[in-house]
């Protein structure tokens, strides 16, 4: 398999005995929709018995690990799935990684910035701008402070009154 691979997980931490791993998860997907799961080296990973214990927060088993000993070499360790198996979104949603690079516009058709990253702590998502003076500047990504967005010719348009700086 060739192409962009795309950060959907964390391994946060093993638990128990057996070789069980908490996983943090950065999408909304239940992570047993995705297959051919990989590691950053390139490794492909199994998970087995995936329970969401929490929001985004799931336990599960990878397979061949049957030991606490060998579950705490996977923690640090991000999980990666192929763009090209990522499912179809609808009109209204986004993979953080097609905002990264959008030129940002205001209502005024004034070039802004750039996405320069998209972060999400839990309590929402935000774009965080290089500005056209080269300062960072953040934005939430919500519908009241972005209006617009064009994925295909990369163009971002926001309510300027919303940029934290």
């Amino acid at each position: 398999m060739n192409g962009k691979r795309i950060c959907i997980a964390k391994i946060t931490k093993p638990r128990g005995l057996k070789g069980e791993v908490r996983i943090t998860s950065y999408t909304d997907s239940h992570l047993s929709t995705f297959q051919n799961i990989i590691l950053s080296t390139g490794e492909k990973v199994d998970l087995v018995n995936i329970k969401k214990i929490e929001e985004r927060e799931y336990l599960a088993f990878l397979t061949g690990v049957n030991d606490r000993t060998t579950a705490e070499s996977f923690v640090n360790k991000y999980l990666y799935v192929f763009r090209s198996d990522l499912p179809a979104l609808r009109d209204d949603e986004y993979y953080f990684e097609d905002l990264v690079e959008c030129k940002v516009e205001d209502q005024n058709s004034i070039l802004q910035g750039v996405v320069s990253g998209v972060f999400d702590y839990g309590a929402g998502a935000f774009i965080e701008l290089t500005l056209n003076s080269g300062r960072l500047a953040t934005i939430p990504f919500n519908k009241n402070s972005i209006i617009s967005v064009n994925i295909v010719d990369k163009i971002i348009v926001i309510d300027k009154t919303f940029i934290i700086q």
